[in-house]
């Protein structure tokens, strides 16, 4: 459940939304992605770059240069590992803090058992930093980076033109 977190979808329908293609080909900027055909066919691939009707990309496992056709993708998976790593770390800096408060809470009730215990506020700080970076650090980074920030793109395909309907 940990590494489940949360994934952003985005509806792209093939053939439009200029704006869209402009994201999709930022965000898998230097990052890996996996595609999913409408067959079902899955691959790891890098250096994605979308167009208006055709998708181009390295495919990781073929060692090869491939495009296909926009309308044959089902959807495609951006995983961004470093900003990942940069969130795990926020997030574990801020469980390791509310931790090493609650060590300092808990020398202080030390402290009125034995008077040789004594905690001033810069030993405090030291106490609360430490839990942040080791948080930080040792959790937080890892758990972000195996986990990455993730964006789904469902490449939805326009309606048929109806032939039989007439104007």
């Amino acid at each position: 459940m940990l590494l489940q977190g949360c994934t952003r979808y985005h509806a792209y329908e093939a053939g439009k939304s200029d704006d869209l293609v402009c994201e999709i080909n930022e965000k898998a900027e230097n990052n890996y992605a996996d595609i999913t055909l409408r067959n079902r066919d899955k691959f790891l691939i890098k250096d994605l770059l979308i167009t208006q009707d055709s998708t181009y990309f390295y495919h990781v496992d073929a060692e090869r240069e491939m495009n296909i056709s926009n309308y044959d993708i089902n959807n495609i998976l951006i995983v961004d590992r470093p900003k990942g790593a940069l969130k795990g770390f926020a997030i574990g800096a801020i469980f390791g803090l509310l931790y090493g408060i609650y060590a300092i809470k808990l020398l202080e009730d030390l402290r009125f058992e034995d008077s040789s215990v004594h905690i001033n506020g810069s030993d405090a700080l030291a106490i609360a930093a430490s839990g942040a970076l080791i948080g930080g650090l040792i959790f937080g980074v890892p758990v972000g980076w195996i986990r990455g920030v993730r964006d789904n793109y469902e490449i939805k395909q326009p309606d048929p033109i109806r032939k039989d309907l007439k104007p």
